[in-house]
């Protein structure tokens, strides 16, 4: 075990240093970051939680809840301790300890160290689309967390009630992502499957029907528990509201994987490595949590964005069949397995360290010391204040100046921007009324096809839109279409630009 603890507490220190040292400009690319903060700054500046938009002029007072209302309120007071920096720390802190825990998880079976590390720098390299400064991060964690439970309860490493530590954690999770879905879809097909088994005879880890009866108690009960939340039953609806999008035909977030070779081929080649493992190992078909890495592996082909989820799971779940598969046993003629004790080590036999875990305690000093670091404005490398700085060659910050400018002007300003620079204006620019941002379930479908129609340079959409909003100013990429189709226009003129991006201003 102590080769276990050593083997996370290397991995976690490589991860966070990877990414805070190489990943931190990267990690701040997500338009959402800005919104979640400055929602979150102005709940804790008017403890009332929002129920209608404020922030963009087409939509201004319609219906929207925050759904990821504490994680609103965590975004902004991290970033009232030290900036974007602390919420940098945090998440590279939150990404290297899930990845590092899982991974000595799967050392600890007694797969090489070497071995191991191939294993958990290609699962990063799959999950890494997600490595963005947003509360999905909490997701990825907590997905993780959700099935290693029911992976030791199915391996007889811990009782079935011991599941009920689940409802708090629901609760809580409900209120930060809607991603909780995820979770409860996990919950319930690996329950249904226990249930299954126990209802034909066959072994698993309900023995009777007092322990089936408390299985479902528990997976009702934690359907029940995303109703604890301030907005009641507005927020199952806000996230069904949110699936029932074509999102997948407009963002490339929410598009088919095929849409990303790169993801489609790091997904593909685990897949098979998960299979692989899986054809070897006795009695899989017995085992329905350990089916749940195929439940998720469809989830990614539908949305791309769900391979990060597809990698983590299949990561916890190598460590619990990977000791008694055939596989390991070919590994172990190689000398990149190791029996412990001559003993067959099988899901059953295998055993994880469940005293204190020094990872933990490391993680946890690390992110107080940046923190303390960030708030008394001490600059060290990385971890200190004010190392992170937003990539002028994604973000319109040099064209600041002038949206301020524009804000205060005389005039009521109307501003077109791409769907990307929505979330930077409303942190920088509060003044400064949005048309778009990527609060999809408030613009509704045919409203976000106009916008990507003029992102992609329709002018008849553009025109459109034009005649009924009266255009001020346009901010665009600058290697879009619309802002080379604006150029040649006479009715507007450059005001404004930067590496990324072009502020035009309408000639009247």
């Amino acid at each position: 075990m102590k080769n276990k603890s050593r083997f996370e507490i290397v991995s976690f220190l490589l991860l966070f240093l990877s990414l805070v040292v190489f990943g931190s400009q990267k990690m701040m690319r997500d338009p959402g970051t800005f919104w979640h903060t400055r929602i979150g700054y102005d709940i804790l500046q008017t403890h009332v939680l929002p129920d209608y938009d404020t922030f963009s002029y087409p939509k201004a007072g319609e219906p929207w809840i925050s759904q990821f209302w504490i994680a609103d309120i965590g975004f902004a007071l991290l970033h009232r301790i030290g900036h974007w920096d602390a919420l940098v720390v945090a998440s590279a802190c939150l990404i290297a300890s899930t990845y590092a825990w899982l991974a000595g998880r799967l050392q600890a079976t007694g797969l090489s160290p070497i071995l191991t590390a191939v294993v958990l720098a290609y699962d990063l390299a799959a999950s890494s689309g997600q490595f963005l400064v947003r509360p999905i991060l909490v997701t990825l964690f907590l997905t993780a967390w959700t099935y290693v439970c029911m992976l030791d309860v199915e391996s007889g490493r811990k009782p079935p009630r011991s599941l009920w530590i689940m409802v708090p954690v629901f609760v809580l999770w409900s209120n930060m992502h809607g991603g909780v879905l995820g979770g409860l879809a996990t919950l319930a097909l690996v329950n249904l499957g226990w249930i299954t088994l126990w209802f034909v005879g066959k072994n698993g880890p309900l023995a009777n029907r007092r322990a089936v009866c408390e299985s479902i108690a528990i997976t009702l009960t934690c359907f029940s528990s995303v109703l604890i939340n301030p907005y009641f039953g507005k927020l199952p609806e806000h996230w069904f509201s949110i699936l029932y999008l074509p999102l997948h035909e407009l963002v490339v977030e929410h598009a088919r994987i095929w849409r990303s070779p790169a993801t489609l081929l790091m997904t593909t080649l685990l897949a098979w490595m998960y299979l692989a493992v899986w054809a070897r190992a006795p009695q899989r078909f017995l085992r329905p949590a350990v089916l749940i890495p195929f439940f998720w592996l469809v989830q990614a082909f539908l949305h791309v964005r769900h391979a990060s989820l597809f990698a983590i799971v299949t990561l916890a779940a190598l460590s619990d069949i990977l000791p008694g598969s055939g596989f390991a046993n070919m590994l172990a003629r190689r000398g990149w397995f190791f029996r412990f004790e001559d003993t067959e080590m099988t899901s059953e036999t295998c055993r994880f360290e469940r005293k204190r875990n020094p990872l933990l305690f490391i993680s946890f000093f690390l992110l107080s010391s940046a923190l303390i670091l960030q708030f008394s404005e001490i600059r060290i490398p990385f971890i200190g204040h004010d190392w992170v700085r937003l990539d002028r060659n994604y973000w319109p910050v040099d064209i600041l100046p002038q949206l301020h400018f524009i804000s205060g002007g005389v005039n009521e300003p109307r501003l077109y921007n791409d769907m990307l620079y929505g979330g930077f204006l409303i942190f920088y620019v509060p003044e400064l009324p949005v048309f778009i941002d990527d609060r999809c379930e408030l613009y509704g479908q045919e409203f976000l096809r106009s916008s990507f129609g003029i992102s992609s340079g329709s002018t008849v959409d553009f025109d459109y839109l034009n005649d009924q909003f009266d255009f001020t100013h346009v901010l665009t990429a600058r290697s879009g279409r619309l802002g080379s189709r604006l150029e040649k226009r006479p009715d507007w003129r450059i005001i404004g630009q930067s590496p990324s991006t072009v502020l035009f201003g309408k000639i009247r």
